[in-house]
């Protein structure tokens, strides 16, 4: 009886004024192919996790708020076919948010009933719109056919003009990007969307600019743990600058032996952060074994951080076994409560830093031939 007055009478700040914990109610449809498959809810900060299963075409999500937050939903049918993208969906005040679900792509899902929701969507759809431009300017110039090859020659020349272009298209995009996201910010500085963005996209910018729009965020939203992530961020950037050495941790291998990342002085280390259903990290893992087999006999190797979550060891070791990962690995399978991640200010995978020797920071997110050049340049070729 005590817990449950305890819990009833829990003030908490919410929408900036004291207020009781209340709930919120996702409501979504599914289309009835998908009778019987799971809709997974999770709450990154806190760890909390719940399902329900599609019955009759929909489903139901029942949880309880106490600040402005958001969640991460994904259905059974993506993660049983490999990887799949977490699609976020932000709460700011009790009520019924619906989803008209997909459930083979949950991130093309329809979401009504969450006003900050529309206005991250808004600025998502703004950015969407920039990267298919870039495509249709591609197919446009060098048609469909090549653009869509699963294996073109990479010798050819016509392949190479196009690489190239896009590459330029990319950089010059990812310019007004950057600024569209500062405007979008500034002007939006009271809403949770602003936070959530802030906090997404904090890695990309400049610190100063993040310490910036950091300071100029609606106070109301400054106790919550998304402001507080980026409060993190900020300081775990500044103790893993480019010239510091490298914050020392310790994590159990594959094996469950404890190894420290100063273990590893005297080598050069790519201290790599990834996680078994992360798709873009499984698309890199060929380039870094190149990479590794190329400069390990000089000096070089990996330590990869696994954020898989819990109770999910055989996932990380059947990735790690199937993309022929032959370095040290470890993971507290804390998903992204991963202490190790925390304490670098990881916020997206994948991710990583380059040491020196001794242990300092060299270089960080170096992935492709970036990579190989850096280390060229390191050992000589």
């Amino acid at each position: 009886m005590f817990k449950k007055v305890k819990s009833l009478v829990a003030a908490v700040l919410f929408s900036g004024v004291v207020c009781y914990a209340q709930q919120v109610k996702f409501v979504g449809t599914a289309d009835k192919k998908y009778e019987g498959n799971k809709i997974l809810l999770y709450h990154r900060a806190t760890g909390y996790q719940d399902s329900a299963v599609i019955q009759d075409g929909e489903f139901v999500l029942t949880v309880n708020v106490n600040e402005p937050t958001r969640y991460f939903f994904y259905s059974d049918y993506e993660r049983t076919r490999g990887v799949y993208v977490p699609y976020s969906i932000l709460v700011t005040e009790p009520g019924t948010i619906k989803i008209g679900a997909d459930v083979a792509s949950f991130p093309n899902s329809k979401v009504s009933g969450s006003k900050e929701t529309e206005l991250y969507n808004s600025s998502a759809a703004v950015s969407s719109k920039a990267q298919k431009k870039i495509i249709e300017d591609l197919i446009s110039k060098y048609g469909a056919e090549l653009m869509s090859n699963p294996t073109p020659d990479t010798s050819d020349a016509k392949y190479k003009q196009l690489i190239e272009d896009y590459e330029k298209m990319s950089e010059a995009n990812q310019k007004t990007e950057k600024e569209r996201l500062r405007q979008f910010i500034k002007s939006n500085a009271a809403s949770f969307a602003a936070v959530y963005l802030l906090d997404v996209y904090a890695r990309t910018m400049e610190l100063t600019e993040v310490e910036t729009l950091y300071t100029a965020l609606s106070p109301k939203h400054k106790a919550t743990n998304s402001s507080k992530s980026i409060g993190n961020g900020i300081e775990a950037r500044k103790v893993t600058a480019v010239g510091k050495i490298a914050p020392d941790f310790s994590q159990p291998d594959t094996l469950g032996t404890i190894v420290k990342l100063s273990d590893l002085r005297g080598k050069y280390v790519l201290v790599d952060f990834w996680a078994s259903w992360c798709g873009p990290c499984r698309a890199e893992n060929p380039n870094l074994v190149n990479t590794f087999n190329r400069y390990k006999d000089k000096g070089f190797t990996v330590l990869s951080v696994s954020l898989d979550q819990p109770g999910k060891k055989d996932a990380w070791l059947a990735a790690i076994h199937n993309d022929g990962l032959t370095w040290t690995h470890v993971s507290d399978l804390k998903f992204w409560k991963n202490e190790a991640a925390v304490l670098y200010g990881i916020k997206a995978i994948p991710a990583n830093l380059l040491l020196d020797r001794e242990g300092k920071i060299i270089a960080k997110n170096l992935r492709g031939d970036d990579l190989n050049k850096k280390l060229a340049e390191l050992f000589g070729g």
